[in-house]
């Protein structure tokens, strides 16, 4: 289990040869999903700028 502060910076690795799987439990409710709908959508036919502002709105950090 990890507890991440809102707003600390984070991120995520899987180090295995096998592929990873990853439960995310997140408060308050919608503010992630709303994320993962909004790049969704852009990412099914939508352009590369898109993708961006999508995480700069969300004010995620893709590294």
């Amino acid at each position: 289990m990890l507890v991440i502060p809102r707003g600390a910076p984070h991120g995520f690795a899987c180090t295995s040869p096998e592929p990873g799987r990853m439960l995310t439990i997140s408060t308050p409710a919608g503010v992630f999903e709303a994320f993962v709908a909004d790049i969704s959508a852009a990412n099914n036919g939508g352009s590369e700028a898109e993708a961006r502002a999508v995480f700069a709105r969300h004010s995620v950090e893709l590294l």
